[in-house]
């Protein structure tokens, strides 16, 4: 009951964060946000998996190019360009994943160190 109560009040805080922060608070937070969400899922890949992938940061910045790239080339909204960024991020990280599987760990971690150079 207690952790349905502090995650609503979680929701509710970023839900009115964007209307009450200053740009530079919010940029931070976001900012915070982001490289948070990158840290949880290289530790979910390398901490509990033990798979050190080097393409992971490729991933991630594809998908960032991508969203700035739509952002800056076709006018579209920022939320648009977010989830346009995510969804070239994922299609990239689908297409990786088909050449990678049932590769030995060594194979794994080159064929990726490869692919990120």
């Amino acid at each position: 009951m207690a952790r349905t109560a502090v995650r609503a009040l979680l929701l509710m805080a970023a839900a009115v964060a964007p209307l009450v922060l200053p740009t530079f608070l919010l940029t931070a937070l976001t900012e915070m946000v982001i490289l948070g969400l990158f840290a949880m899922s290289l530790d979910l890949l390398v901490g509990y998996t033990g798979l050190d992938s080097f393409g992971h940061a490729a991933v991630y910045g594809f998908g960032a190019y991508s969203a700035a790239l739509l952002l800056l080339n076709t006018g579209v909204s920022l939320p648009v360009a977010i989830l346009g960024g995510g969804l070239a991020g994922n299609l990239l990280a689908r297409q990786l994943t088909r050449m990678v599987p049932g590769l030995r760990i060594a194979i794994f971690e080159k064929s990726t160190e490869s692919r990120s150079s």
